[in-house]
């Protein structure tokens, strides 16, 4: 009885040991990450979106990558209340040599001048980070003063005396397009 204990206390030491292994393959060619861009502005009522990260040169295995954000400017946005990060670690496989950085924007529905924080890139297991784009600058466009912008959104359209209800969703356009103020999309 007591070297059967052994013998399965073995064979789940061994067990342990191979899927361990696999886990532990990193990159081992000669690569390089950066942030895909120096400078990015959101609006507050984004929601969630992508900071871009790109690998450039060999890679063999995958690439695992530290982010640390930062307040940033003269009037920082803070981490967990202005925006929030999906996950600081992230793995950049081989058969696809970009990964995203997910942050939410946190709208606040208070007037206020934009925001901006920092994205970096701390720490690469498998890459060296580049020195020129290691980093990314985001602005937190707050849009709350904007009448127009302020009725995008889900509504609920009440019509007969209010014996009627429409969920309604409106969408406005970017500020680059040219109906910008002019039209909206129900």
């Amino acid at each position: 009885m007591k070297s059967l204990k052994y013998i399965v206390l073995l064979l789940m030491s061994a067990l342990f040991l191979v899927a361990c292994s696999d886990d532990e393959k990193i990159n081992s060619g000669n690569a390089t990450v950066a942030m895909t861009q120096t400078e990015m502005k959101v609006k507050e009522t984004t929601g969630v979106f992508q900071v871009p990260i790109s690998v450039t040169g060999e890679q063999n295995a995958p690439i695992k990558l530290t982010v640390e954000v930062a307040e940033y400017g003269e009037n920082p946005a803070m981490d967990d209340v202005h925006y929030m990060v999906t996950s600081k670690t992230l793995i950049i496989q081989p058969e696809n040599p970009q990964v995203n950085l997910e942050i939410k924007a946190v709208d606040d529905d208070v007037i206020n001048k934009d925001r901006t924080f920092v994205a970096k890139i701390v720490q690469a297991q498998g890459a060296a980070i580049s020195v020129e784009n290691d980093a990314t600058i985001i602005t937190l466009s707050d849009n709350d003063a904007n009448f127009y912008e302020k009725f995008a959104g889900k509504w609920k359209f009440f019509a007969n005396n209010g014996t009627v209800s429409y969920d309604v969703n409106i969408q406005v356009y970017d500020e680059s397009h040219p109906l910008y103020e002019k039209e909206m999309i129900v």
